[in-house]
This record gives structure tokens, sequence and C-alpha cells, in this order.
């Protein structure tokens, strides 16, 4: 199963960057969850998770990562055979 915007273009190239991470989907409820980096980018990350996300949601993310955003917005989601999820998150930037 794939949801999410396919025609939204990459801004700035990926890296590889596997690590822990921690957020929580505000408009749900502050709980933390876990998941997985798989890559980053200057303007996004894709995360692995066993959590259901979905697309539009936002997420905040508690860890240090290596930009200087904590807020992201879920572009697209992918469900994999073992239940896992696969999600595109782009960051929010807050201000100009």
């Amino acid at each position: 199963m794939y949801a999410g915007l396919y025609a939204v273009p990459r801004i700035d190239e990926r890296r590889t960057f596997v690590g822990a991470i921690e957020y929580f989907l505000p408009a749900r409820s502050r709980e933390f969850l876990l998941g997985l980096t798989v890559n980053i980018s200057d303007s996004g990350l894709c995360i692995k998770t066993s959590a259901s996300l979905g697309v539009g949601e936002i997420v905040v993310i508690r860890n240090k990562l290596p930009v200087p955003c904590k807020k992201a917005a879920i572009m697209w989601v992918r469900k994999d055979p073992k239940n896992f999820y696969r999600a595109g998150l782009r960051f929010l930037r807050d201000g100009p």
C-alpha cells in the first residue's frame, strides 16, 4: 500500500542516516513513538516505524538530528509486508 504525494520532487540530496528516532504526533497525543531513520537530507528524512502514519500529519522529533528543525510533515507513507511503515517527512521551518 502506498499513499502520498508522488509528484512532490526531492529538494535536497539524501544521505544514508540510520539511527533511532523518537517522535510524537501532536494531533493524536504527546506519547512518544519509536522508529528508525533510513536517510536524511537538509529538507527531510525517511523513517521506518510500527506506528500507522497518515499523509499530512505533523511530526515533532525529540532526538537531536544533524538538522536545525524539529517539526516535519508526512509527505508519503508505504506499508511493507511485515506491517512496518516507511514514511517520507519534509521538515517544517519556523518563520522566514
